[in-house]
């Protein structure tokens, strides 16, 4: 029996890059490093992840998705603290 090779969500390590990137840009609170509004990605760079972001861009968005959700729930949980407290 040959194992079958994972082909879904998540399989290639690019793709977690990408989704970690999109994610770390909204939930850090400074400005990306990177813009991905071009037609084509630049080179590489040794410090630039940004050939992921392009090749990858659903994985990065997602991630950014997620960061705004995780904001969400931060809120969330400060409002509930706060009414625990106070009220």
């Amino acid at each position: 029996m040959s194992k079958k090779k994972y082909d879904g969500l998540f399989s290639e390590p690019n793709e977690v890059h990408a989704f970690i990137i999109g994610l770390s840009e909204v939930v850090c609170p400074w400005a990306p490093r990177f813009r991905v509004k071009q037609d084509k990605p630049p080179e590489p760079t040794r410090d630039c992840p940004f050939k992921y972001i392009f090749d990858e861009y659903h994985y990065y968005v997602g991630g950014r998705a997620m960061g705004v959700l995780a904001w969400v729930g931060i809120g969330v949980l400060l409002m509930l603290a706060i009414k625990a407290v106070w009220f």
